[in-house]
């Protein structure tokens, strides 16, 4: 990923590419860029981008290519397209230069407040290049510079996260007609897949109610809500932390949820979906660096409401307090709260 994204230096700094990517990502719903569009687009990209890649070869009895590179884009099995992601799309000033990301962490560093940043390239107006570390407050404040980011998406993603379908029926849940809530508390995370810091903790879920049928509501924020940072010798504990999930509603048919390793930098990845009347799939996503990275469900297109409900109608039994959930990599208890 680092090489390729070092050959897409030149590439981002040409006005008329760089508006292309800001333009595209500003379309889709996962902020981002397929690579092979941008060729498909301008192909004459693919030989600037080539003759970059042989460059960086040096000595190498084989030089390096973007197709023999996108061929090794494989983990857990899974295919990957490579994508440049635009992760401050709404906020940034898109005259200013674009900087450039391979996707590679920063370690973090307590002493310098340094969390949860990335690694940049910075070009000014004269094409000098300079290396950068940016956090997502920096990245995401108003009239950032656009936030150039080489990330992967595979084709289920690319198919089902289609144009304009995180803007269908985004709104919270409804309010509770009963007087208790849905929260967890214990857990267990069995992996690690933050490369630095604190594991970004995050779930994310869909449902449905009968009094509006068919139409599928987001819990909290549509791109994910934090439970909290996991240390990394945390990893493997049964630990604890109150999170309020949503206020048991009467009505409501069904859910599906799951949890995961938030990446702010990288672009949406499906997270499950949502099975509604009639057969329709509604997917939903969160950030995340591989479509692996879950604790609830790893199998993202097997995670849907049939085959991982989560039973909040037992809640209604006034003896039922407290019931645990396994998950591939991670254990949560679901509370009822009063």
């Amino acid at each position: 990923m680092v090489i390729i994204a070092t050959s897409l230096k030149g590439i981002v700094q040409k006005p008329i590419y760089k508006d292309y990517i800001l333009a595209e990502a500003q379309k889709t719903s996962y902020d981002a860029v397929l690579l092979s569009d941008f060729i498909i687009k301008f192909p004459e990209s693919l030989e600037i981008i080539n003759t970059e890649l042989q460059g960086l070869s040096g000595d190498l009895k084989n030089t390096l290519s973007l197709e023999e590179l996108i061929e090794q884009l494989l983990y857990e099995n899974v295919e990957y397209n490579p994508v440049i992601h635009v992760p401050n799309i709404n906020f940034a000033d898109i005259e200013k230069m674009p900087i450039l990301s391979p996707g590679v962490e920063v370690p973090d560093d307590e002493v310098n407040n340094v969390d949860d940043h990335y690694f940049f390239w910075f070009f000014d107006e004269n094409g000098n290049e300079y290396e950068v570390t940016v956090g997502e407050e920096q990245a995401k404040s108003e009239g950032a510079a656009p936030t150039f980011v080489l990330s992967l998406l595979d084709e289920s993603d690319i198919s089902n996260l289609v144009v304009g379908v995180n803007e269908v029926s985004v709104v919270s849940a409804p309010i509770s007609l009963r007087n208790f809530s849905i929260a967890t508390n214990e857990f267990k995370l069995d992996k690690r897949y933050e490369s630095s810091g604190r594991s970004e903790f995050y779930y994310a879920a869909r449902l449905t109610i009968s009094t509006s049928p068919g139409i599928p509501f987001y819990l909290g924020n549509k791109n994910g809500n934090e439970i909290t940072k996991v240390r990394k010798r945390d990893i493997g504990e049964d630990l604890g932390k109150w999170t309020t999930w949503f206020p048991y509603e009467d009505n409501i048919e069904s859910i599906v949820f799951n949890t995961f390793e938030r990446d702010w930098a990288h672009s949406k990845k499906v997270l499950g979906k949502l099975i509604l009347t009639g057969g329709n799939e509604e997917y939903f996503s969160g950030n995340r660096c591989f479509t692996t990275d879950c604790y609830w469900e790893t199998d993202v297109y097997n995670n849907t409401n049939i085959t991982n409900p989560l039973d909040v109608d037992y809640f209604v039994n006034p003896n039922n307090w407290g019931e645990e959930y396994e998950g591939d990599e991670g254990d949560l208890t679901f509370w009822k709260i009063q």
